[in-house]
């Protein structure tokens, strides 16, 4: 005689084969958990849809930059590629030195 599905049913699970139910699990755990689930993946969805709205909707302004200010920019960039350049000149000259000293040394 089949039984009652109620909220009170459990449906065991039998894991290793003794024949006994290791795992229990009621109607009621089985209902909450689809229920999480679902309020789950729809959260999910409602703040997918909520970024893209966003995202669509940003008008960022245009930027500004002065003459002055790319000029400076410019004058900084240039003076550090020429201070790069005096500095591996620099290194270039002591390594030449290092090498006389290593050959002279031998």
């Amino acid at each position: 005689m089949p039984q009652e599905l109620n909220e009170n049913f459990k449906m065991g699970v039998d894991i290793d084969g003794d024949g006994k139910p290791d795992v229990a699990i009621s109607v009621k755990t089985i209902a909450g958990i689809i229920m999480l689930i679902v309020s789950a993946v729809g959260f999910w969805y409602s703040v997918q849809a909520q970024i893209d709205g966003k995202l669509d909707k940003v008008d960022l302004p245009p930027p500004e930059i002065s003459r002055v200010e790319y000029d400076l920019k410019d004058k900084l960039v240039r003076n550090q590629i020429k201070n790069i350049d005096e500095n591996v000149e620099e290194i270039k000259v002591q390594l030449e030195k290092i090498e006389e000293r290593l050959y002279e040394m031998r």
